[in-house]
């Protein structure tokens, strides 16, 4: 029978505190600390690992709900080849299965690149126009409680114990 992730995991973490970890020299600090990081990376990944993908396709609907509103709500505040370029892009992902990760991930880089353009198009000091930022706020402000949601294992976040859990955000979990 071969060790499933969790397990090869957990192994991994077990080599580097039980061997690696006591093996570096007192005064190497960056060693040990770099070490411990690896730790840490590592718990995360052991929580976050069954997820990655809904949750890439959840940040990946996101932005494709924050494109159809940035070309229905301010299109004609949009560059025209930033316009078409977006109009492509969002056909494409639509089309699209996205059912692995590596495709998902792939379109949440493209896509998020895209909107940056959108945002940035304007190299003059002038405003932002409403009808973009408005979008983009509202967009990250739901985005940003799914990141803190996903790195809430890493034990930064003042408020992590009122956080839902993984499962919850992206829908696999029914609320009690």
């Amino acid at each position: 029978m071969l060790p499933d992730i969790d397990i090869r995991l957990y192994n991994v973490i077990k080599a580097i505190e039980q061997v690696i970890l006591p093996s570096i020299p007192k005064d190497e600090k960056l060693a040990q600390e770099q070490a411990s990081l690896s730790v840490g990376h590592i718990k995360l990944v052991l929580e976050q690992w069954r997820f990655a993908g809904d949750f890439e396709r959840g940040s990946l609907m996101g932005l494709v709900a924050l494109s159809d509103r940035l070309l229905e709500e301010a299109s004609s505040q949009i560059v025209p080849q930033l316009r078409e370029e977006l109009i492509e892009k969002v056909s494409e992902i639509k089309n699209s299965s996205n059912e692995s990760y590596e495709v998902s991930t792939s379109f949440v880089r493209s896509l998020g690149n895209l909107i940056d353009k959108v945002i940035l198009q304007d190299d003059t000091t002038s405003p932002l126009p409403v009808q973009i930022m408005n979008a983009v706020l509202d967009y990250g402000e739901i985005q940003a409680k799914r990141e803190r949601v996903w790195f809430k294992g890493n034990g930064l976040d003042p408020d992590r114990h009122t956080l839902p859990d993984i499962a919850d955000i992206i829908g696999l979990k029914k609320p009690d």
